[in-house]
């Protein structure tokens, strides 16, 4: 729980963000979105989970080396809470604007 100073403080700010909506719709940030970095995964065939998760591409292959029983899936980086909590995702312009696909676009605004 917050102390009080800091929730008057947040809810605010949110405030004023939901009247400037009326002009620009704000992006959501990383953590409002609780967004998760795309990774590479490093599966022994025949597993459905994966022995390692990597960051990039190389770093996967440098991983797997010269094995044979390895394959590598691409995860792509999803953000939950819109996916699977938000109510308005089917009217949010940021995400037709492509804020998840394009990476972050923390402080950008889209008019209205």
């Amino acid at each position: 729980m917050w102390p009080e100073d800091v929730t008057l403080k947040y809810l605010a700010q949110r405030i004023r963000i939901q009247q400037d909506a009326r002009v620009a719709l704000p992006f959501c940030s990383r953590e409002e979105r609780w967004q998760k970095d795309a990774t590479w995964a490093v599966v022994k065939d025949g597993n459905k989970r994966a022995s390692k998760l990597c960051r990039s591409l190389e770093e996967a292959e440098a991983v797997i080396g010269e094995a044979p029983k390895f394959h590598i899936d691409f995860r792509p980086g999803v953000a939950t809470r819109c996916e699977q909590y938000c109510s308005v995702r089917d009217q949010c312009r940021a995400l037709a604007d492509g804020q998840w696909a394009e990476g972050e676009t923390e402080g950008d605004e889209v008019t209205a």
